[in-house]
């Protein structure tokens, strides 16, 4: 885990990094373990400057996972989270049309994953949770996503 951690980095090779995202985001899925291993060996604010800077499913998967522990989600919200999620999700939604995330299946993925990712800072966290009361429209765009298209929006095929 702290190995991922540190392919995450800024200045790492990107295609590195993606796949450490996606092995910690399957790493730390139901095992509390490895979700304080990835907390502890930094790994939430390195998840969060590639969600800002590349909008990165496999990122916000991973944050998602992490979340679940409480120290992480914490971190994670003070570290502003909540507001590049909803950024993330404003900017698939803008990418789909009016009505909200249609058209392109990654705006799709990004849009749910990004609606996850929110709903899980909030099961540890309070101050998330209010964080994310104050959204507005945030979670009904993610909603929205699942309109005209039941495609499963994790299945690319």
């Amino acid at each position: 885990v702290e190995a991922l951690a540190a392919r995450l980095a800024a200045d790492a090779d990107e295609d590195d990094a993606a796949e450490a995202a996606s092995a910690l985001r399957e790493l730390v899925c139901a095992n509390a373990r490895n979700r304080r291993a990835a907390g502890r060996a930094g790994a939430v604010p390195r998840l969060l400057d590639r969600i800002r800077r590349l909008t990165c499913v496999d990122s916000i998967g991973a944050l998602r996972n992490i979340a679940n522990d409480a120290a992480a989600s914490r971190e994670a919200g003070e570290l502003g989270a909540v507001d590049a999620l909803a950024d993330v999700v404003r900017a698939a939604a803008s990418n789909g049309g009016q009505r909200g995330v249609k058209g392109s299946g990654v705006d799709r993925r990004v849009a749910f994953a990004a609606g996850s990712a929110l709903r899980s800072l909030t099961l540890k966290d309070a101050a998330n949770a209010e964080r994310v009361s104050r959204l507005g429209n945030v979670l009904d765009l993610v909603n929205a996503a699942g309109t005209g298209d039941a495609k499963d929006p994790e299945d690319l095929d």
